[in-house]
């Protein structure tokens, strides 16, 4: 059943602005505007799509044999070869063990990012406390930036989608317009014209002041 918009944001806990704007730019699929109201169906639910999708699983190419998998956005090798490398790995490690290359837990190294020296708390650890926020932040970035470089040509098109205003309400007649991706207000010339005349009416009275 179509509801009037101030019924279904009530029903949904929203402001009305907040779903009249979601309306505007396409958010619901039953949403109609009659006259100058809006009407959404009362079974559609409220979906709020701002942080993306709700899962960041996608399709992902092994480093390694080149097969496809589901993984998130660090994974880099499929299953199969990701345990033939924790063997690989679990046996170098053994290796430096044998050798006394490996660093005891409480021991002192120097961090890779300043020099200082830190005490041994694991294994991996490459920083001390000091610096290791900031490394770990800025190799997150560096990897953001490579994913991004690998797939900007997916992800350009859909964003920009995303960011384009399909259409406005003009502020002078309230008549709907396509605005195509610009800032513009107003639907034609002539509300233009006027909405200009009533900015320069509102100066010169300020100026009277």
């Amino acid at each position: 059943m179509m509801i009037p918009i101030k019924e279904y944001a009530d029903l949904h806990g929203k402001s009305v602005i907040t779903v009249r704007k979601k309306a505007q730019n396409g958010g619901f699929k039953t949403a109609q505007k009659l006259g100058r109201d809006w009407f959404i169906d009362s079974d559609e639910p409220y979906t709020d799509n701002r942080h993306g999708p709700e899962t960041s699983l996608g399709t992902r190419t092994c480093r390694q044999c080149g097969k496809e998998f589901t993984g998130g956005p660090r994974a880099w090798y499929c299953p199969e070869c990701r345990e033939k490398r924790k063997r690989q790995q679990k046996s170098k490690d053994n290796h430096k063990q044998r050798l006394g290359l490996t660093r005891k837990i409480g021991s002192t190294d120097n961090c890779a990012r300043c020099g200082k020296p830190y005490t041994v708390t694991g294994g991996l650890q490459k920083y001390c406390p000091d610096c290791a926020d900031e490394a770990m932040r800025e190799n997150d970035r560096n990897q953001a930036r490579q994913y991004y470089e690998d797939n900007k040509e997916q992800t350009n098109p859909v964003r920009n989608n995303k960011r384009r205003v399909k259409t406005k309400q003009c502020v002078i007649c309230g008549k709907e317009f396509d605005a195509n991706g610009t800032a513009r207000n107003t639907c034609s010339e002539e509300c233009r014209k006027k909405q200009r005349q009533t900015w320069q009416s509102e100066a010169d009275k300020k100026r009277k002041k």
